[in-house]
């Protein structure tokens, strides 16, 4: 007959070493599912980023139908991995595994994948891919609850927070393009469409954006989405209802301008593009505003400050920049 009288220490020690045990299986099982994941998500991404020229091919048309199911496969893995892994309270791996599915969202963003579109035309979620980009935003921010605090894991929380910054800036210019169109000039009937909620949609998670970015010290990419959210306020502030409105769209449009203008103005060198366009559209909010002398001159000295952009030096650069590639 089995032994009575095991110390309750023993039993004790066993119990932990099990447990041991059965935590290393599980994440050992956990990096096997998201290797899987990880070898369907790079054919997806592969296959996606194919060439225009070479998709046309009948081989190549019977990859992209392929595409769907890599990628339903490649959540799957994802999935059963993140629940091996939620067991066993690794935490940063839940945390990339998050990050891993917000990837597959984003991909079913992508029109080229072979996968039914969600219902579009809903106000509440919006159109198939700001629908898939919410919820790729939905599981970076689930990752940060899992981790809790920075100081828990400081390089995965950064690099969490870069791709939630990333995917919150998509999805404020998504919704703004739906709703406004992609043209810059001022609009009417679009924009007198917009109720508060819509609004919300479209500011709140670029402003979340430029916090995130703010906060990493990425002062490029806050610039980039504080022009992003000086071209919502450019374009709605001639259509408001109220007066009061009106100045309140005009300064937040100046305000995200400046911001932008002064950042890109002092790293000119290798954004000379986006410099020369930014002052452009500045340029055009100034000159909006009628009935200011101020305002004309102010949008000249926009057109101005792109000289150097156009200097012998930011030439030379270009073409060495070029040269490199």
């Amino acid at each position: 007959p089995p032994p009575t009288n095991i110390p309750s220490s023993l039993s004790t020690d066993q119990s932990a070493r099990d447990s041991s045990i059965l935590s290393f299986l599980r994440q050992r099982l956990g990096d096997s599912c998201n290797e899987v994941g990880k070898i369907l998500l790079a054919e997806v991404k592969r296959i996606v980023e194919m060439p225009f020229a070479q998709s046309e091919s009948a081989d190549n048309s019977d990859r992209f139908k392929a595409t769907g199911p890599l990628l339903l496969s490649a959540r799957f893995w994802f999935s059963e991995s993140l629940r091996h892994f939620e067991a066993s309270n690794d935490l940063r791996n839940v945390a990339l595994l998050h990050c891993n599915l917000s990837q597959c969202k984003k991909l079913r963003a992508n029109a080229s994948v072979a996968l039914p579109k969600l219902i579009e035309g809903d106000s509440k979620g919006g159109s198939h891919a700001e629908i898939c980009l919410q919820q790729a935003a939905d599981h970076l921010q689930r990752a940060h609850e899992r981790l809790g605090d920075r100081d828990v894991d400081p390089l995965t929380w950064d690099m969490v927070s870069t791709e939630l910054a990333a995917t919150l800036l998509v999805l404020g210019v998504r919704r703004r393009q739906s709703l406004l169109g992609r043209a810059t000039t001022p609009v009417i009937m679009q924009a007198l469409r917009l109720n508060p909620g819509s609004e919300r949609g479209i500011v709140e998670p670029i402003e979340q954006a430029i916090k995130i970015y703010t906060e990493l010290g990425n002062g490029h990419q806050a610039a980039a989405a504080q022009y992003q959210l000086a071209l919502y306020y450019s374009r709605v502030w001639t259509c408001q209802r109220d007066e009061n409105k009106t100045r309140e769209k005009l300064s937040a449009a100046f305000k995200s301008f400046g911001a932008a203008h002064q950042y890109f103005f002092s790293a000119m060198r290798g954004n000379e593009p986006t410099f020369v366009i930014l002052s452009l559209d500045f340029a055009g909010l100034f000159s909006g505003v009628s009935g200011q002398k101020e305002s004309a001159e102010k949008a000249l000295r926009c057109c101005i400050d792109t000289c150097d952009a156009f200097s012998s030096d930011a030439i030379y650069a270009a073409s060495q920049r070029q040269k490199s590639r």
